[in-house]
């Protein structure tokens, strides 16, 4: 897994007490942070652009398109018009 640099995690947490997210729900929104510097390692993108976000969510929302197919046996990928729509 990639290193997030000590400045983007500061950076994330206090835009996470911004927001007021509670202690307790911030360890997984931090994952995500993880996940991403690891995909734009994996796929050539650079995380300090905003431009990389939106290949990110695409890839994980037709993971989750994929994990949701999977667990309800009667959708067909035909019937979900968005990958958003499974989540």
């Amino acid at each position: 897994m990639q290193q997030v640099p000590p400045d983007v995690w500061a950076a994330y947490e206090r835009r996470l007490e911004q927001a007021q997210v509670p202690a307790d729900q911030r360890s997984g929104c931090l994952k995500w942070v993880r996940c991403c510097f690891d995909f734009c390692h994996k796929y050539s993108h650079s995380p300090a652009l905003p431009t990389s976000l939106s290949p990110f969510l695409t890839r994980l929302a037709s993971k989750a398109t994929m994990i949701y197919l999977q667990t309800v046996p009667n959708v067909t990928m035909k019937e979900v018009e968005s990958p958003l729509d499974c989540l």
